[in-house]
């Protein structure tokens, strides 16, 4: 899809809008460019693959649960190491037979969006949408605006020994706001510190389950307070240890319902993000015509 079709991505637009004076206009040409790249991400990414976003600020684990999901040992026996953005980027990862149905990388904009292919029986039917960290507003706006749309499930990680900080709120609820229509899962990582004997690895067993129980409830009535209108229920939060690799098959069925149950979440999910783009260039129109009227 080319750039410059139309008065919206165009630099004849830009002027005729007062782009660089008016920053009202300046924000409508961004949301529209936004909505632009998530609708032909939307439209081009393969049906058949689960889009599973994995989020979360630096030091939450985030990577090293990614690492453990997909993390098969290779024939040479080493792990799978090398799956981390920087912090303006998205990497998609699968598995290399799904190369061909990944959507296009773009540079537009302030995200890279790259892959890596691994070979992992997971990724045979999901893409996992490793996330930057980065709190930049800039950054976290584009993410949710342009890319996070394509997903069919979203996992935020927290590290059980700083959850819910204040530099995760803005993400929260962003994502909470713009897209409250697709499922979202909480993944607790540094599981080990409710081990009941810290000399021995984190099993169901040697797991603090009173302890976890208070602590699940105590972020559930956080994130309540903490991001207006979200609900969080129990099962829907998952404590893993990746050093143990504690709950990681766990994991692996806690984001692939739909594949295990054969729900129908997917086509009402479709249903949503139609209206939610329908919903975005509606708005943008709306300004549109009242600016130039």
């Amino acid at each position: 899809m080319e750039e410059n079709n139309d008065i919206f991505t165009s630099d004849i637009g830009e002027t005729s809008f007062d782009v660089e004076r008016n920053a009202d206009s300046r924000e409508a040409f961004n949301d529209l460019r936004r909505l632009r790249r998530s609708l032909h991400q939307y439209t081009e990414k393969s049906k058949t693959l689960l889009h599973v976003g994995f989020l979360g600020h630096f030091n939450a684990g985030k990577s090293s649960t990614i690492n453990s999901l997909v993390g098969e040992v290779r024939s040479s026996g080493e792990r799978l190491t090398g799956l981390h953005p920087t912090d303006k980027a998205v990497t998609l990862i699968t598995h290399p037979q799904n190369s061909n149905d990944l959507i296009g990388a773009h540079t537009r904009g302030e995200l890279d969006v790259g892959s890596s292919l691994v070979d992992a029986d997971i990724l045979k039917e999901v893409v996992v949408i490793d996330t930057p960290g980065s709190g930049d507003p800039l950054i976290v706006e584009e993410m949710v605006r342009d890319f996070l749309p394509i997903c069919d499930r979203i996992i935020y990680t927290f590290s059980a020994t700083m959850p819910l900080d204040e530099s995760d709120l803005p993400i929260l609820n962003e994502v909470h706001r713009e897209l409250p229509f697709i499922p979202l899962r909480i993944v607790v990582t540094r599981g080990e510190v409710f081990r009941v004997d810290p000399l021995k690895p984190m099993t169901d067993e040697n797991s603090d389950q009173p302890k976890i129980d208070t602590f699940t409830g105590d972020l559930i009535s956080r994130l309540a307070a903490s991001v207006h209108g979200l609900n969080v229920a129990q099962e829907d939060i998952l404590i893993v240890d990746n050093l143990w690799n504690y709950n990681i098959d766990r994991l692996r069925r806690f984001i692939l319902p739909e594949v295990v149950e054969g729900t129908t979440l997917p086509i009402q999910l479709h249903t949503h993000k139609v209206a939610y783009f329908i919903r975005n260039a509606k708005t943008i129109r709306t300004f549109s015509v009242d600016y130039l009227a």
